[in-house]
């Protein structure tokens, strides 16, 4: 272990549970992000000319219908 103090730890330590999984979540996007390009596997159909499918059913024929908590669009087929 490094002698180095981590300026984050009394953050982390004091968040609660669902923030931490935001925080988590925010990281995980942030490394794909440096990847890939992209932080989605929507946002790399969108890059590479490939039309979103609804997750649910795969269909093409849908409307975007908001976003969840999450930010990620939601589908209405």
């Amino acid at each position: 272990m490094s002698n180095f103090e981590n300026p984050f730890k009394d953050f982390v330590f004091s968040l609660p549970e669902d923030k931490l999984d935001l925080l988590i979540e925010c990281i995980n996007n942030r490394k794909d992000y440096d990847l890939y390009g992209v932080t989605s596997l929507e946002d790399a159909a969108i890059k590479y000319g490939r039309k979103p499918i609804c997750p649910k059913c795969s269909c093409e024929n849908y409307i975007e219908n908001g976003h969840t908590p999450a930010y990620h669009k939601r589908f209405k087929c």
